[in-house]
């Protein structure tokens, strides 16, 4: 199975989660600013307003300066286009500049830069048309106003308004939790979706599947659990097919042995000796089964890392003459015509030559499986530089491009049939891997449906000996 690359999704969408709730929580932060300075920032029209007002008392100076006496948010001060002070409140407001007072006919108010960060404005004050005076307004806020709360004024409107904070807190408790919210939900659907699948297939449901697809480490997650149970399954078909095979496997060498038993107590003597000679072949049959089975067991344990790996006997092997035994046995027991090719020189291999002649005897017999009588069957071994290759070629039934990612799992078998011929409990292709990747070789399987099969192993002349099985 392909690697896959690691994802980082999950970590960024919480990121981005918590950039969120901050930036929420910043801009009510902003926007409350905004609101409570917003009720002390002096509007245009109401300056206005209020220098206009007083300007009716612009000709009685005692009057004016008793009316502004009694503001409490302004400072207010007005002067005569000539920059003569008429009245103010104190400290007054500096007087405008020429260019300033030229711009005032024409202007119904104008602002005028200021540090403080209230707004101050001049005003003009018109009589028939002429510009006699004007107002200097400035919006008077104590420091500790903007930092206390809300205090007293003489006009109600003006008041510093905190009214707003509590709607600014809900919001953005609202916003938080509503980001909060999807954010969990698209964490627990999926979560509840694997509980679900992994309750429902611990129970025995081997169909169960999450069915999440994501793109992130939940995703990941959900996917390894389905590729897991697919595995599960696959195994436990395999292990179904297995013991039907085995029984069928079982049952037919019995069911020999117990007639040719029976022909035996009733018949002749020389009946007796030919049912003897049955039970014999049918023995060896089981036997071999027997042995097959035990033997990928013990290879299947090497594999634990709590439990030592399977001792191989090595030798130094004539490849040559161990592919001449298989290709005798092979005969004895097939009719296709086999042809064996070999390098001249001689090929010597160090390895096992029980086990590498069973990865042999395993190749040749498939071959005659699968094959019609009247084909040839090709046994092939060559030096590879460092290794030795050997190959078995047939023309037979092939096998279909779907089966060969499986072909080399216990108990898969291609062909499902119960028929004796080709009869099997689908661990001969399985055993031949783990003894070839026992010697640290490589196996190989080429095949067209109705075109044949090639299978070809490799071994090192000289293997690692401090390994084990692979």
């Amino acid at each position: 199975m392909a690697a896959r690359r690691p994802r980082r999704q999950l970590l960024l969408t919480i990121y981005l989660v918590g950039l969120a709730q901050l930036a929420v929580a910043g801009t009510a932060v902003y926007v409350d600013k905004l609101l409570e300075k917003a009720p002390f920032q002096l509007e245009p029209t109401r300056g206005k307003a209020l220098v206009e007002g007083l300007a009716e008392c612009f000709d009685t100076p005692a009057a004016l300066g008793r009316a502004l006496s009694k503001l409490n948010d302004f400072d207010l001060s007005y002067y005569r286009p000539d920059g003569q002070l008429v009245a103010s409140t104190q400290p007054p407001q500096p007087p405008l500049s020429a260019a300033d007072v030229e711009r005032l006919p024409h202007a119904s108010l104008i602002s005028l830069p200021q540090t403080d960060p209230m707004p101050i404005m001049a005003v003009p004050v018109i009589r028939d048309g002429k510009l006699v005076g004007y107002g200097v307004v400035h919006r008077r806020v104590p420091r500790e106003a903007r930092h206390l709360g809300p205090q007293p004024t003489s006009d109600p409107s003006l008041v510093p308004s905190r009214s707003k904070l509590p709607f600014m807190i809900a919001c953005t408790l609202i916003g938080t939790a509503l980001i909060s919210l999807v954010f969990a939900r698209s964490l627990a659907r999926p979560l509840a979706q694997m509980e679900a699948a992994a309750q429902a297939f611990g129970s025995g449901d081997l169909q169960a599947r999450t069915r999440v697809h994501r793109n992130d480490e939940l995703g990941a997650v959900a996917q390894t659990f389905d590729e897991m149970a697919e595995r599960v399954n696959a195994l436990l078909r395999a292990q179904r097919e297995f013991l039907a095979n085995v029984s069928h496997e079982l049952r037919t060498p019995l069911a020999r042995i117990r007639v040719a038993l029976d022909i035996a107590a009733e018949g002749d003597l020389q009946s007796a000796r030919e049912s003897l000679r049955l039970i014999a072949d049918d023995w060896g049959d089981l036997d071999r089964l027997v042995e097959t089975v035990l033997t990928v067991a013990r290879f299947d344990l090497s594999q634990d890392p709590n439990l030592a790996a399977m001792e191989l006997r090595y030798q130094t092997i004539d490849a040559r003459r161990l592919g001449d035994r298989a290709a005798a046995a092979f005969r004895s027991m097939h009719k296709q015509t086999l042809e064996v090719a070999s390098d001249e020189q001689l090929i010597e291999i160090c390895g096992d030559a029980s086990l590498l002649r069973r990865v042999i005897d395993n190749l040749l017999n498939n071959a005659g499986k699968y094959s019609d009588p009247d084909t040839t069957i090709r046994l092939e071994m060559h030096r590879r530089g460092d290794d030795v290759e050997i190959r078995v070629r047939d023309r037979g039934i092939g096998i279909d491009a779907a089966d060969l990612p499986r072909l080399f799992e216990p108990f898969f078998r291609t062909d499902r049939s119960r028929a004796r011929k080709t009869g099997g409990v689908g661990l001969g292709l399985a055993l031949a891997k783990r003894i070839v990747e026992a010697h640290h070789g490589r196996i190989t399987v080429e095949s067209q449906v109705g075109a044949g099969t090639t299978v070809s192993f490799t071994i090192p002349v000289e293997p690692d000996r401090g390994g084990g099985a692979a």
